[in-house]
């Protein structure tokens, strides 16, 4: 977790790495992408 005042982003997929772990995203991380990649791998996420 970082304070509402960092400026950088994250990639998603250093985030979410685990297949079958349900994770939870703020609006600010949307990736299609990576949300697609994720469908694929079976890992699991809200937004």
């Amino acid at each position: 977790m970082t304070p509402a005042k960092v400026k950088y982003r994250i990639p998603l997929e250093e985030l979410a790495d685990e297949k079958g772990i349900t994770y939870v995203f703020d609006r600010g991380y949307v990736d299609y992408n990576a949300y697609d990649q994720f469908c694929e791998d079976k890992i699991f996420f809200v937004t």
